[in-house]
């Protein structure tokens, strides 16, 4: 088979999705056929959660359905399966880290002496384009205010892009291929009805999510008032297990925030959604520059971190501790609630999961990455920082 093919990892979705756009075109102009690609990946499947993993599933099952039915579903390896299909081109999404760029780097590794790579990795996750930034990778600053500064001087967030027209498309089909047979089954994940809300995955969740919060229930005015608070479904976005996965852009959900300023209102509670997109934006702009050094224990600046100082604790006690921590049995009623709710729904509020990671670190003393590994266990998705925030895996092939 000679075809073009996107690599769908963390981008699933037809709006706004510039390597997709661009994996289309080239095939269009080459006169080839295109085929959009997602594989089950057997290293990575058994680190997520049941809740994680259903809304994944429910995630790529909606991809395929507005693909036509389109998209090439496999499990395996994913450079092996990709390689066997001996494509002309492949197309995905830019990251920076070992375990989302070890597919890239081995497929383009396959190339050998070959001038060009196979891989074209085009960025697409944040608000600010990388090459947009008022400064080099190497510039960017240490925290984020002047990060946001700079970028609200010296940068523009662009519109988000349409959809692609499927109609024009020469799309492959594989023989003797049922793509729906590939796809595992549901997990046996029954969501605790104390939960803030069902969370489920796929672009067309996503935009109904935005619709609802953005324009039906009129919640945007009031964001900056409500975001912190700690239960129920409408006090805050719950936009990010769909950004985790790119199901959403976060240029969409701007892009959202500005026309509603513009027919209904516009306050501090308008502009603070995106302001939560930024710090978004930044964590990711870290991860583009520093790499795996993101996950080092003491951090990236230890002579500013106060965690780089203090002693860890270790050993028995540590695990003592840990365990208390993740079954909400330290004995603090605040840590013990969020992170009991986290294990029985998947989610926890922003302000529950800044005031669980503090306690661990600061309170405990324990290494933060036990912390961010039992998170991609069991949550709906792995994130931290804003309450927009994203996907910071911890986990390793």
């Amino acid at each position: 088979m000679r075809a073009v093919v996107h690599l769908f990892q963390f981008d699933l979705r037809l709006h706004d999705n510039p390597a997709l756009c661009a994996a289309i075109s080239y095939a269009t102009s080459s006169g080839v056929p295109f085929l959009p690609f997602f594989c089950f990946d057997s290293r990575s499947n058994n680190n997520k959660s049941p809740a994680r993993s259903k809304f994944l599933i429910e995630s790529v099952r909606a991809l395929n359905s507005s693909l036509n039915g389109n998209l090439h579903i496999v499990k395996g390896i994913t450079e092996e399966r990709l390689k066997s299909l001996n494509p002309i081109a492949v197309f995905t999404q830019q990251e920076f880290c070992r375990d989302e760029r070890i597919i890239v780097d081995r497929l383009n590794a396959s190339r050998n002496n070959q001038k060009s790579p196979l891989v074209t990795e085009i960025w697409g996750s944040s608000c600010y384009e990388l090459a947009d930034l008022p400064f080099g990778l190497d510039e960017l600053p240490n925290v984020f205010t002047p990060f946001r500064n700079k970028v609200e001087k010296g940068a523009s967030i662009k519109s988000p892009l349409p959809p692609p027209d499927l109609s024009k498309v020469n799309f492959v089909k594989i023989d003797n291929h049922d793509s729906e047979s590939e796809i595992p089954p549901l997990p046996e994940f029954k969501v605790d009805p104390r939960g803030v809300m069902e969370f489920v995955g796929g672009e067309d969740a996503a935009l109904k999510r935005v619709q609802q919060y953005i324009w039906t229930e009129d919640r945007l005015k009031d964001y900056f008032t409500t975001r912190n608070e700690m239960i129920g479904q409408s006090y805050s976005s719950k936009f990010s297990p769909w950004l985790a996965l790119g199901c959403l852009s976060p240029r969409y959900v701007v892009g959202e925030a500005q026309r509603y300023e513009k027919e209904r209102v516009e306050n501090k509670s308008t502009y603070w959604i995106v302001f939560e997109l930024l710090v978004r934006d930044f964590c990711r702009f870290v991860g583009a520059r520093w790499g795996d050094r993101i996950f080092l224990k003491d951090g990236l600046l230890p002579s500013l971190n106060k965690t780089a100082n203090h002693n860890w604790v270790g050993g028995a006690t540590a695990k003592t501790l840990l365990d208390a921590w993740k079954t909400g049995t330290t004995g603090y009623p605040f840590v013990d609630a969020n992170m009991r709710e986290l294990k029985a729904t998947g989610y926890q509020s922003n302000r529950g999961r800044q005031n669980v990671a503090s306690f661990l670190v600061f309170d405990l003393k324990l290494d933060w990455r036990n912390g961010a590994k039992y998170f991609e266990e069991v949550s709906e998705r792995s994130g931290g920082g804003a309450e927009e925030d994203g996907r910071r895996h911890t986990s390793h092939y």
